[in-house]
């Protein structure tokens, strides 16, 4: 027995126990980059994701910026007041506002102080483009004179300044300028006795 285990003495503990340590503090600082490396695959994860968001963001800001807007629509005063005055527009916009109290005011006048019309962001806007409003004309049909003949109607014209009636078919109205008048034009002839009869309103104009 006691031959046995001759020559066989117990390791010496030293050199297991600085192992062991050292194995601890290896694993110790594994397990410190592996979280440091965990936490930095999170925040790289989530800035990505902000990118990307900030990105969209961008895109969809840029597109609604620079997307297609309908063109003001401007009555015809409105249009030739711009196209006289657009060189100096800045100008004449503070000018107008200036001006405004003082009277008599023009219709331009009452339609720039009009703030349901947005004027000066109307102006603005209306340098990359307008369309102007069509007015409505209206053909004049003389009531009595229409009565006279059962399958026809008078309308009222001027040419040269005169003033005059052609019959047509009652389903029928004529394309000529001279048949057609605008609600300002019938207020100052002050006829009587004639039915306003709305003309078709025809594309509008774009500039």
């Amino acid at each position: 027995m006691t031959k046995t285990f001759e020559g066989f003495t117990r390791p010496d503990n030293g050199p297991i126990t600085d192992l062991n340590n050292n194995f601890q503090a290896v694993l110790s600082q594994y397990r410190k980059f592996r979280e440091y490396a965990t936490e930095l695959e999170n925040k790289l994860k989530l800035a990505e994701e902000q990118r990307i968001e900030a990105n969209n963001q961008a895109t969809l800001e840029y597109i609604r910026a620079h997307e297609a807007k309908p063109l003001p629509v401007v009555p015809r005063f409105v249009a030739d007041w711009y196209e006289e005055n657009k060189s100096n527009l800045d100008y004449m916009i503070y000018e107008t506002c200036m001006k405004l109290e003082a009277e008599p005011r023009d219709e331009f006048s009452k339609w720039f102080g009009n703030e349901i019309n947005h004027s000066i962001t109307t102006l603005i806007r209306m340098q990359d483009g307008y369309t102007v409003e069509q007015e409505q004309l209206f053909y004049l049909k003389h009531i009595e004179m229409s009565k006279c003949r059962e399958k026809s109607h008078s309308l009222a014209y001027v040419d040269e300044g005169m003033f005059g009636h052609d019959y047509f078919e009652n389903d029928f109205y004529p394309d000529g300028d001279i048949y057609k008048f605008t609600q300002q034009e019938i207020e100052i002839m002050e006829v009587g006795s004639y039915e306003q009869i709305p003309v078709p309103v025809e594309s509008e104009n774009e500039k």
